[in-house]
């Protein structure tokens, strides 16, 4: 092998050992991010909100460039890494029921409303909220608290 393949053989194993890390610390924390906003969704009066929106804030809020390219991920790349790696606990109805219980258990609430209705206007909010995010996040590496709140505002109104 030349000398200059085995660079070009390192320098994309770096670039996407580098993407993989963005991916996984995406990944990693939109589960936690889902589940506060749920709980948002289901108790939007409940004295915890303001606590829940801060733990959604600071869970993703900002994404470094790509050292190779010196670019932020892409959107569509943050919203795969995100919302698409982690819809089968929006869209599958069993997981999602659960998820529902499990919070409705925790706080002692309960829901008049289907949890197949539930399940399709909150899997709507989430695409849109990691929609937004994304493109946030691609243009400028960070989302700040204040718009992040703003955002959450407008979509449980």
């Amino acid at each position: 092998m030349t000398e200059a393949l085995i660079f070009v053989k390192i320098y994309i194993r770096g670039f996407a050992e580098m993407q993989r890390e963005v991916e996984r610390t995406l990944s990693a924390h939109t589960g936690e991010v889902i589940e506060h906003m749920l709980k948002c969704y289901l108790m939007p009066d409940h004295p915890a909100v303001n606590h829940w929106k801060s733990e959604i804030a600071n869970q993703i809020c900002s994404v470094n460039k790509l050292k190779n390219t010196k670019k932020y991920p892409t959107a569509n790349k943050i919203y795969a890494w995100t919302y698409e790696q982690n819809c089968a606990m929006l869209t599958n109805y069993t997981k999602f029921s659960n998820f529902v219980r499990e919070i409705c258990n925790d706080y002692s609430i309960e829901t008049i409303e289907p949890v197949k209705d539930i399940m399709d206007d909150f899997n709507k909010i989430c695409k849109e909220y990691f929609s937004w995010l994304a493109n946030m996040l691609s243009t400028s590496g960070k989302a700040a608290s204040t718009d992040i709140y703003d955002k959450l505002d407008e979509l449980f109104r």
